[in-house]
C-alpha cells in the first residue's frame, strides 16, 4: 500500500501508527483500491485506516465507486465502513446497483453489503428502501428489515 499526503505524520513503536492531513490518495494495487481524502488516521498493527472527511474509494476489482464523509477500512478482514452520507454504485451482471444510507458496510471477501439508516437501492430496474438492508451480491439475495417501500418490475 502506498500513501502520499501533504504531511505525514509517524508515531508509535516502529512506527506503527500514521496521521496524514492534506490532499490523501492511497493506493493498493493488489487489492484494487484507490482512495482520495483529505484526513486520514492508520494503525499498522490493527490493520486499519480511519478517515474522519469526506471521501471517494474506487475499488477496480469490485468495479465500485463509493463516496462518504466517514470510512473506517479494515484490512485484515477486508471490510469497508462507509458513514454519512454513504454513496455506493457497483457494476454487477444485473446491471449498476446505486445504493444510498447513513452507513454502508460492504464485505469484500464474502461480497455482501449491508445498509444501514434511510437505506435505499436502485438495482435491476428495482428500488428498495428500508431501515436496514442487506444483499449477498454473489447469490442477489435481498434482505429488508424496517419500514419497507419497494418496486419490483419483474
Amino acid at each position: 500500500m502506498e500513501i502520499t499526503a501533504d504531511e505525514i505524520v509517524l508515531a508509535g513503536d516502529d512506527y506503527s501508527q500514521i496521521t496524514c492531513t492534506g490532499a490523501i490518495t492511497i493506493k493498493d494495487e493488489e487489492k484494487g483500491l484507490l482512495i482520495k481524502t483529505s484526513n486520514l488516521y492508520y494503525d499498522r498493527v490493527a490493520e486499519r485506516l480511519i478517515i474522519s472527511s469526506w471521501c471517494e474509494v474506487s475499488d477496480s476489482i469490485n468495479e465500485l465507486e463509493a463516496s462518504s464523509f466517514s470510512v473506517v477500512y479494515d484490512l485484515k478482514n477486508e471490510i469497508l465502513s462507509l458513514e454519512m452520507s454513504a454513496r455506493l454504485l457497483m457494476n454487477t451482471d444485473s446491471g449498476i446497483l446505486n445504493a444510498r444510507a447513513e452507513k454502508i458496510t460492504f464485505n469484500r471477501s464474502e461480497n455482501t453489503l449491508v445498509l444501514a439508516g434511510n437505506a435505499s437501492v436502485d438495482w435491476n430496474n428495482n428500488s428498495y428502501s428500508s431501515a436496514l438492508l442487506s444483499i449477498d451480491l454473489d447469490s442477489e439475495e435481498i434482505r429488508l428489515e424496517g419500514k419497507i417501500k419497494g418496486a419490483v418490475n419483474g
